[in-house]
């Protein structure tokens, strides 16, 4: 991105787990619990680590205000760049 003139932009990939609206706030809980407690065994992290992948399980508190934060950074380039739906 710094090459194409957008010194402040960071560009990471990530996967987010998404549960359908209303989904009861304890089973939002166990599921977070169930992937940090998978994420953190050394088959998977071991796996990951070949594939060059860092594996950062958040909460899901964390995940919601992330998805915020990039939504309005990737508004403002496409405000920026004046993009238009087609």
């Amino acid at each position: 991105m710094v090459e194409q003139g957008l010194p402040n932009y960071l560009v990471e990939g990530w996967f987010a787990v998404i549960g359908p609206a209303k989904l009861p706030a304890a089973e939002v809980q166990r599921i977070n619990a169930a992937l940090k407690n998978a994420f953190a065994s050394p088959e998977v992290t071991e796996a990951m680590a070949k594939q060059g992948n860092t594996i950062n399980v958040s909460t899901p508190e964390h995940a919601s205000s992330y998805f915020r934060s990039e939504l309005e950074k990737y508004a403002a380039l496409v405000k920026k760049a004046n993009v238009e739906p087609q």
